[in-house]
């Protein structure tokens, strides 16, 4: 399958990657991505979140919401608006 590039769904691939990136793990690119959320306590810092995915995909302005499903759960959607360039 291919993508056009800075199409919407290439600004969304592109997030999505960041979003599943561990910052850190890209020798190449150590910024990449955003912190482990593993252990983190609820609520997550939304704010901080968007930052980092705005840091790895310039292009994109995300906003997070988070639903906190019970004391250990929490689900995060990001949903993207494209910055003009």
């Amino acid at each position: 399958m291919t993508v056009e590039q800075d199409s919407d769904k290439d600004l969304l691939n592109c997030v999505f990657a960041a979003a599943n990136t561990v910052r850190g793990t890209r020798y190449y690119v150590p910024e990449f991505g955003i912190d482990d959320l593993t252990f983190q306590d609820a609520p997550l810092d939304e704010a901080v979140i968007a930052a980092q995915l705005a840091n790895s995909e310039p292009r994109a302005d995300p906003q997070i919401v988070q639903q906190i499903v019970d004391g250990l759960v929490v689900r995060l959607t990001v949903g993207v608006d494209s910055v003009s360039s």
